[in-house]
């Protein structure tokens, strides 16, 4: 079966992590993913994946249960203990097909459950979903970041609107009483960088979408 053209965009390109102590298991998955371009790193044990999931946050997570050490239960217990990978889709395949152990992944923070002996269209329709909700958790939590940034926006337009009109007026007072003040350099960058702030307020307040930019290694700035 071959999937839509929309589910494949889906999963094009995606960094997806394979957790199993089979090799060959593995390898397999990571041959079928690889016609749609997916990075993908397998890993064969649990202890050897879970630092570098924590730094690098794959796209989405596929992992066994039945590994030596630590289980993939157990895995996904530790992942879902970290709030910045809440969102990452995992996947748990198992030879098991039990449906106790179902409930148990689902409970613990798996996303979805298959069996290692699914055909290929499985495999892919379940990537295929996940990914889908990913995305459409991913539009929610922007939504809910952009309302609290207007709601940030809003307190700062009232607080620092209230000064820079009292800043104004002091300005033109001082222009009317020292009218060769204008004249000085001091007045007119005073001048300008109220203007300027007034201007940056305003554009926040018509602000209707924003796009983080990196301003340094260390910080970002919101394009507007």
């Amino acid at each position: 079966m071959i999937p839509p053209i929309s589910n494949i965009e889906l999963i094009r390109n995606l960094n997806i992590y394979i957790i199993d102590d089979s090799r060959s298991f593995s390898m397999g998955i990571k041959a079928i993913l690889s016609n749609f371009d997916c990075k993908v790193k397998c890993f064969q044990c649990s202890e050897e994946a879970i630092d570098v999931i924590f730094q690098e946050h794959p796209d989405i997570i596929i992992t066994d249960l039945e590994m030596p050490k630590m289980s993939g239960l157990e895995l996904i217990k530790k992942i879902r203990e970290q709030n910045e990978l809440s969102v990452i889709p995992i996947l748990v395949l198992s030879s098991k097909d039990s449906q106790d152990q179902l409930v148990e992944c689902l409970f613990y923070g798996a996303d979805a459950f298959a069996s290692k002996n699914s055909i290929q269209a499985v495999l892919l329709a379940n990537i295929f979903a996940l990914m889908r909700v990913a995305q459409l958790r991913k539009q929610v939590i922007a939504v809910k970041q952009f309302e609290a940034v207007k709601a940030l926006i809003g307190t700062y337009k009232h607080d620092f609107g209230n000064t820079l009109t009292i800043m104004d007026g002091k300005i033109n007072k001082l222009t009317t009483e020292f009218p060769a003040i204008i004249e000085t350099d001091e007045y007119q960058s005073i001048k300008n960088a109220v203007k300027r702030f007034t201007v940056t307020l305003e554009k926040l307040s018509a602000l209707r979408e924003y796009k983080e930019e990196k301003y340094s290694p260390e910080s970002s700035i919101v394009k507007i």
